[in-house]
């Protein structure tokens, strides 16, 4: 996971950027049964920061912790060789509102990209999940490394 502070551009429609988290190399975390019979959840987790200031997010536990409520943005771009489904997770958000699913039949390099604008405040929490949706058992127990990139920044602060 890489996390790199920026400054926004001055003038009075800048957007004001105070924090980017980028993650690379991601991991599932071990399966978590939840949601409808037969489906699961795994927690994605990151390897590697190359930038953390302040250091809002987690490697570990691969979540991102608010500390200054406002609109976020947050992203994601994945690559694999296989069927997958992401999603983006937080306390603000229903488990199947912000899915992202990419079929592929064909084994070839794929790219998933998926995200979100969210309102936080202090101490909600946002997070990646992959799934299982309609891909077949091999596909579901594949425990290949998928190449995940995170990004999230703070587009304005709400008081």
């Amino acid at each position: 996971m890489e996390l790199r502070g920026t400054g926004g551009t001055k003038g009075p429609l800048a957007p004001r950027v105070i924090r980017e988290i980028w993650g690379q190399r991601g991991r599932r975390a071990p399966k978590e049964p939840r949601g409808k019979e037969g489906s699961s959840t795994q927690k994605v987790v990151f390897q590697n920061a190359v930038v953390n200031t302040p250091g809002d997010f987690s490697l570990t536990t691969g979540t991102f912790k608010c500390r200054v409520s406002g609109l976020y943005y947050f992203v994601f771009h994945a690559a694999s060789r296989v069927s997958m489904c992401l999603r983006l997770r937080s306390e603000v958000v229903s488990e199947t509102d912000l899915g992202f699913c990419d079929y592929n039949s064909r084994g070839t390099g794929q790219v998933l990209s998926g995200g979100a604008v969210l309102q936080l405040t202090k101490d909600q929490h946002v997070w990646m999940e992959g799934f299982t949706d309609n891909q077949s058992p091999s596909v579901s127990t594949d425990i290949q490394e998928k190449q995940i990139i995170f990004n999230g920044f703070l587009l304005f602060p709400i008081s």
